[in-house]
């Protein structure tokens, strides 16, 4: 079975087309040549193919030359653009702090996001593995290493300044625009991106912390990790698609495969090799989820249906007692005088 594609949130290539619009780029023009669609950049919590995203740098750089558009892309992003991991950074206790939350749930934003944090280096800094690609568009890297810059000052105070930069750079050997969009010494090295704080800077407390947030945050955005999906498991790649958009209604076959990067047909023929089909993942993933998440009684059963794609309760009361013989509130009062 061959592995799925890399995926990206959606959010990230529609920040990057909204800023081509605002710079007077065809919109069409790029869609093509990207092989976006309008669809894909209607929700900034699906996840689209990691590879549209690179089609959509190239597009950029091929037909408008403007060597540093991928800095003023980066420096646009705010924290609510990364979802779930923008909002557990805000409610951290320091920058830091904040920082190991993208270095620990970085795989939600893009399956090929690889980043380290160096405590040991006589500063800290937040490192970025880039790949030759990435290096040799240009853009991509140039907008991660401002992205880490932008919400760092997002959290802490518009002036922030880093001790120091260094950015793979295959394509120029001139660094003074990127130290006058960065304010600080910028270098040109190998394959590491790296963006180095002060230590000051790096303690400095975030005034938004929440504790009590920050811990369900925390545990919510592990949870979606641990079900990120292996490289060849369909039916767990599957999970992983209905984990992030059942609670918004039940998608359609062609949704989960434009969610999984595959068109309809390479699914379905999966699917049939896998020797199942997208109603019975479907169906065991809402059962399975409905038993843990009865287990919780803090969740009516309202709330149960809702979160598992069911528009009205009826519907999820019927399947309910399809799996297990009786409705689900009879269910929770048995399991509940079980553990009495």
């Amino acid at each position: 079975m061959t592995s799925h594609a890399l995926t990206i949130r959606a959010a990230a290539p529609i920040r990057v087309m909204s800023k081509a619009v605002q710079a007077g780029f065809d919109q069409k023009l790029l869609l093509s040549r990207s092989n976006l669609t309008a669809a894909e950049l209607s929700n900034p919590d699906t996840r689209i193919p990691r590879e549209k995203l690179s089609r959509l740098w190239i597009a950029i750089d091929e037909e408008y030359h403007q060597p540093y558009f991928g800095l003023e892309v980066g420096k646009s992003v705010l924290l609510q653009d990364l979802g779930i991991v923008g909002y557990t950074m805000s409610h951290s206790e320091t920058l830091g702090h904040a920082m190991s939350k993208l270095e620990r749930f970085g795989k939600l934003l893009s399956d090929d996001v690889a980043i380290s944090i160096d405590l040991e280096s006589g500063a800290p800094q937040v490192r970025l593995e880039a790949s030759i690609k990435l290096i040799a568009i240009r853009h991509p890297i140039h907008c991660r290493i401002a992205i880490i810059v932008a919400i760092a000052r997002q959290l802490t105070t518009p002036d922030l300044t880093p001790r120091r930069i260094q950015v793979p750079e295959l394509l120029t050997k001139d660094a003074d625009a990127l130290s006058d969009f960065f304010q600080c010494n910028v270098t040109l090295g190998d394959h590491l991106a790296i963006v180095v704080f002060e230590e000051a800077d790096w303690n400095r407390p975030i005034e938004r912390r929440d504790p009590k947030l920050e811990t369900y945050l925390d545990a919510y955005a592990e949870h979606l990790l641990n079900k990120r999906p292996s490289s060849d498991n369909l039916v767990e790649q599957i999970e992983f698609a209905l984990s992030s958009n059942l609670a918004a209604g039940e998608p359609g076959l062609s949704a989960i495969a434009s969610y999984l990067g595959i068109s309809v047909r390479s699914l379905q023929r999966r699917l049939t090799a896998a020797q199942t089909s997208y109603k019975q993942v479907l169906d065991d993933f809402r059962r399975t989820q409905a038993l843990d998440f009865l287990s919780d009684r803090r969740h009516t059963i309202q709330e149960v249906a809702s979160m598992l794609g069911y528009h009205e309760p009826s519907g999820f009361y019927r399947a309910f007692h399809r799996w297990m013989g009786c409705p689900p509130n009879q269910y929770r009062d048995q399991k509940a005088k079980e553990r009495r």
